[in-house]
């Protein structure tokens, strides 16, 4: 007798293979949300076919960033890897378990990529130029000699983008107070590493490392809730620790004071806080006399050394160009040439290069003969800081507090009275 079988071409009429060593060995301990991502990965795979994560997200009903989290999940159990032009290569399990332990030669698997979105970004000059102009409008000043070329290469080299590289500047400016090339240069290295190619998973990623989302957790902890804050309650939080200044000893503290309770909540542990709050203002002495300041009232101080410097610069720098129209033309060329010196370093276009920078170093000496012929030191317009070793920021590059600390808490102590008053 001859048997035979009717097949559709239709692709969800296929089979998609899985091995049993995923199945008794990895797929009970991993999250139900990973182990669907996996096997949509291996369907998509086994077709050739290419899928984006918005793709993944909206057949699996859940989120981009939850599809992210997946892919480094199983690539950190060693069932795939994510490779640098977006593409997701799945590893044979047999090869792993079986090569070298007496299987005999493992087969050689070689699926196809699941691909996702992104590229290394082709910059032009005018777009380059254009990141320049965001990035000295996020720092309040002209970007000096190095940070141009060490901005450059993040593209070039690292393969960044200029929306990640601004989001960076973004952060670190504004939120850390950091704004050294090398420091925001490290944190886009770092998520160019991570595939945090977009805006929303630079923000769940900054959110889940973000030193006040640690405070959260703790607190979380204490009250024994294994879940993620809502808004409302990261709103209290922050309310507790900025405005009404508890510390997180204090916090803690009142978090044994739930035990009463039989759900713990932040709304609960809320009550307990507003009572303490109430009655420490009904016996509390003036701010200067024995409250100490928090480390939040300390940061707002330092953004606001900042922010001042920084009008003061930009005052300064209007000055010169009001009563010395020459330095902002001057300001201009300097700037061109840099772009064009970075441009043909880049494309090992080393003569180019050289006359750039020849350009330059002529046009920055005209322009501090300038200054100083009408009465300004060279440096006139550049930021000015309090401290120079952390930048008015509180921390060092090596991420310790810096020894002014002590004295800008004095002062934060007194700016943070006067705004009481």
């Amino acid at each position: 007798m001859k048997f035979g079988r009717n097949f559709s071409d239709s692709w969800c009429f296929q089979d998609t293979a899985v091995e049993n060593l995923f199945i008794s060995e990895y797929m009970c301990d991993a999250p139900g949300e990973y182990v669907k991502v996996y096997l949509l990965a291996q369907m998509y795979a086994s077709l050739g076919m290419e899928a984006s994560e918005d793709i993944f997200a909206s057949q699996l009903k859940t989120t981009r960033l939850k599809v992210a989290e997946a892919f480094d999940y199983w690539e950190q159990q060693g069932l795939l890897s994510q490779t640098r032009d977006g593409g997701v290569q799945l590893q044979s399990l047999r090869a792993q378990f079986c090569h070298g332990a007496g299987c005999g030669k493992p087969e050689a698997a070689q699926p196809k990529p699941v691909q996702q979105t992104f590229e290394r970004f082709k910059i032009s000059d005018e777009q380059l130029s254009a990141l320049f102009t965001a990035i000295e409008g996020l720092l309040g000043r002209p970007l000096g000699g190095s940070e141009l070329p060490a901005i450059n290469a993040l593209i070039e080299e690292d393969g960044a983008t200029p929306e990640m590289i601004i989001y960076a500047y973004n952060y670190c400016v504004g939120t850390l107070g950091k704004e050294k090339a090398s420091y925001v240069g490290a944190v886009v290295r770092n998520w160019v590493e991570l595939g945090l190619f977009t805006d929303e998973k630079i923000d769940a990623y900054i959110k889940n490392c973000d030193a006040r989302h640690a405070m959260i957790r703790r607190i979380f902890k204490e009250l024994g809730i294994n879940r993620n804050p809502s808004k409302p309650e990261e709103e209290i939080i922050d309310r507790w620790l900025d405005e009404d200044g508890f510390s997180m000893d204090e916090i803690l503290a009142a978090c044994k004071k739930t035990t009463a309770a039989r759900s713990p909540s932040i709304k609960y542990l809320d009550g307990i806080l507003k009572n303490m709050h109430e009655a420490g203002k009904a016996g509390r002495k003036p701010l200067a006399d024995d409250h100490p300041v928090t480390v939040a009232i300390v940061q707002k101080y330092y953004d606001h050394i900042r922010e001042e410097n920084k009008k003061k610069a930009a005052a300064r720098r209007e000055e010169v160009y009001a009563k010395v129209p020459g330095i902002k033309a001057l300001d201009d060329e300097i700037r061109e040439a840099m772009v064009g010196m970075i441009k043909s370093t880049s494309q090992s276009r080393s003569e180019d290069a050289a006359q750039y920078r020849n350009i330059r170093s002529k046009k920055a000496e005209e322009r501090a003969r300038l200054m100083e012929r009408v009465g300004f030191s060279a440096d006139y317009t550049e930021d000015k800081y309090l401290c120079e070793r952390c930048k008015d920021t509180g921390l060092t590059e090596e991420g310790v507090r810096c020894s002014c600390y002590e004295q800008r808490a004095k002062e934060a102590k007194e700016w943070q009275i006067s705004l009481q008053k």
